[in-house]
């Protein structure tokens, strides 16, 4: 699938919690060169997915929010698992556990750029499991307790290191974690922004 792209929608789930909760609001897989722009969703699993196998994708200008969060698998409200995708001016409100995210063997580069969290809650953000590569997070903020790049260990289903060769950017969480993988030549960095290193 190439060249396709959905636009200016809202879109709504309606479900009986906690069964029948629709996976994603928009999920890109096995595409490229594919879009989303101008879209709302509203009472989905996760929010925005650019999914295995998806390439030059971009998700921007979009709002997730009232995700229904299950206690195990928290939802996400914008999350990459594919390469050369660009995040942007998008917001997530309440209802999510994590605003940003990549999954395992993420192999990017990929690019959050401007994205907000917003709510009474505090989420976090950042790589989530098992090594992705070279993402950005370019001025993540909002209502953020931690954005992270680090060891996550035994942490869910034994996520081990979630990211290398990736920055944070300008970003104002309220913390931030920055490690250094171990192996010899794997950075992450941390560029100016705010909050309790």
């Amino acid at each position: 699938i190439s060249n396709c792209g959905i636009e200016s929608m809202m879109l709504v789930s309606t479900f009986t919690p906690p069964n029948d909760i629709l996976d994603a609001a928009v999920e890109m897989t096995n595409c490229k060169n594919c879009w989303a722009k101008n879209l709302t969703c509203s009472n989905f699993g996760n929010g925005f997915v650019a999914d295995s196998w998806a390439k030059f994708i971009t998700i921007q200008d979009c709002v997730y929010e009232n995700g229904y969060n299950n206690g195990s698998a928290r939802p996400f409200a914008f999350d990459c698992n594919g390469e050369y995708v660009l995040f942007q001016r998008c917001v997530g409100v309440s209802g999510f556990a994590h605003i940003v995210a990549t999954q395992d063997s993420t192999p990017g580069p990929n690019v959050f750029l401007n994205i907000t969290a917003q709510g009474t809650d505090q989420f976090d953000g950042g790589p989530h499991q098992r090594w992705a590569f070279s993402a950005l997070f370019d001025n993540v903020g909002g209502t953020i307790s931690e954005l992270k790049i680090y060891n996550a260990t035994s942490e869910g289903s034994g996520h081990g290191w979630v990211c290398g060769h990736s920055i944070l950017y300008n970003c104002t969480p309220l913390t931030v974690i920055c490690q250094e993988p171990t192996l010899a030549y794997n950075y992450n960095y941390l560029m100016g922004g705010t909050g309790t290193v």
